[in-house]
């Protein structure tokens, strides 16, 4: 995230965090990187129960939940990296009968604590931002099991490729877009993508904005896609980390799978050299 200077491995760390597109370089042959963070969200929202009697109910859900980001990322070569990605989320569902219509009926809660994803992939970088144009490009290709693609008992893989460009913009600001699709089974295929802009007031401090987006094929020209926004600051401590805070909002289509609709949280990236370089 911080240092301006082009080629795959920085003097000083970079890492997509706290935003969640994904950077334009690796992290340079035999870094070890690790990017940790934890997010807390909430939500709410009406919905229906059918308590015994069988009778549709209107209830309020209320929704928090803990979200645990775990990526870890190796170079291989100069310009090719593999990396592993574990979320776990623990989530509590608070459900409000409004207006209750039977005493006997009373607000319940309901909690829930999983992997959210457990997945694998690697990052390639193409341009490495010396030329004329001052343009990186990477793409990424990413397959797991997704908690959220759960059906019949089983998890379904998903399969992610992201293409990233990023730019210098001014003498202290970068702009990353990313551009991608899912190929999820059970008819959920979908595109994804996102852009990102990064500011550095003074060396070791940056602030973050980003706007990310989601649509299944199926609906590209209706209404059912995502969106969301961040804001985040980062701060360098050592050349080798770096911590960050960031807060947003989103719109997902499917409430019930996903983790939250607003949020705050707090991360750190660091690496190791393996090699001397």
């Amino acid at each position: 995230m911080c240092g301006l200077s082009f080629g795959q491995y920085n003097p000083t760390i970079r890492t997509g965090r706290p935003g969640q597109t994904i950077g334009s370089f690796t992290v340079g042959k035999g870094v070890l990187q690790f990017h940790q963070g934890v997010d807390y969200g909430w939500a709410n929202r009406e919905t229906e129960l059918f308590p015994p009697s069988g009778m549709a109910v209107q209830s309020e859900v209320e929704k928090e939940a803990i979200l645990s980001q775990n990526i870890i990322r190796f170079g291989v070569m100069e310009r090719l990296e593999i990396s592993a990605a574990i979320n776990y989320v623990w989530e509590t569902k608070h459900y409000h009968y409004a207006p209750n219509p039977d005493p006997a009926l009373t607000d319940f809660n309901q909690k829930n604590n999983e992997f959210k994803n457990v997945d694998f992939g690697f990052r390639y970088n193409i341009l490495d931002g010396n030329n004329n144009q001052h343009i990186a490009w990477a793409i990424q290709a990413r397959t797991g099991l997704y908690q959220w693609i759960f059906v019949d008992g089983i998890n379904y893989p998903d399969v992610k490729f992201v293409t990233s460009l990023g730019r210098r913009v001014g003498e202290n600001s970068r702009l990353r877009i990313n551009a991608g699709a899912n190929i999820w089974t059970q008819s959920r295929d979908g595109i994804v993508y996102g852009i990102n802009y990064n500011f550095n007031p003074v060396s070791k401090l940056g602030f973050t904005l980003e706007y990310t987006g989601r649509a299944e094929f199926s609906s590209i020209r209706g209404s059912s896609q995502e969106h969301g926004g961040l804001l985040g600051i980062y701060y360098l401590i050592h050349d080798d980390i770096l911590i960050d805070i960031r807060t947003g909002i989103t719109n997902h289509m499917y409430w019930e799978q996903f983790p939250f609709s607003s949020y705050i949280g707090a991360g750190i990236s660091w690496r190791v050299r393996t090699t001397k370089r």
